[in-house]
């Protein structure tokens, strides 16, 4: 693989991977929903907060298999 183009890659995957202002914001603003003590909308914050976590795990595991890919690559071609 052209390294110019792993360069680019890898740079990509670090970007996605430092990104988390979004993250920041959607678990602020869910804080900011009020609950008012009604279990029901409780147990939806909850849910909602185990799926964006579950999704970024997701996305963690990725990162790694990419950056293990590359790895990979780079290692052939030295």
């Amino acid at each position: 693989m052209d390294t110019a183009l792993l360069k680019d890659i890898l740079e990509k995957l670090d970007a996605v991977n430092r990104e988390s202002a979004y993250l920041k914001n959607v678990l602020d603003n869910m804080e900011k929903l009020p609950a008012d003590g009604d279990p029901e909308i409780i147990t939806q914050k909850i849910v909602s907060l185990e799926h964006i976590v579950s999704c970024r795990e997701t996305t963690n595991q990725q990162m790694i298999a990419a950056y293990s890919k590359a790895l990979q690559v780079i290692s052939e071609t030295m």
